[in-house]
């Protein structure tokens, strides 16, 4: 399963409009595909939930919550991190293990 983290410390420099276009393009592909919201604004799971009638639609995963990782299904092939604004240094290792 490939892991993409869409970090900035910075708020509003585009990291949901980037991790839903990526999550977008795998699903187009044919792949299984997760996107982790980790934004307490949940921009990427309200876009996420406009598309679940598709075909191509992208399984949301609250990311702000502990224990998100497992509520991944095993047949993921692409998840799709959508970080909240401020992330530090020592919280991406979380989004990555």
């Amino acid at each position: 399963m490939l892991r993409v983290l869409v970090a900035s410390s910075k708020g509003g420099c585009g990291k949901s409009t980037i991790a839903t276009n990526l999550a977008a393009h795998s699903a187009l592909k044919g792949k299984a595909t997760v996107l982790a919201d980790a934004d307490r604004q949940a921009s990427s799971s309200r876009w996420c939930e406009k598309r679940a009638v598709l075909d191509t639609a992208v399984l949301p995963i609250d990311a702000t919550r502990k224990g998100w990782q497992q509520r991944i299904p095993e047949d993921a092939e692409r998840v799709i991190i959508d970080s909240g604004a401020g992330i530090r240094a020592s919280e991406i290792a979380e989004f990555l293990d």
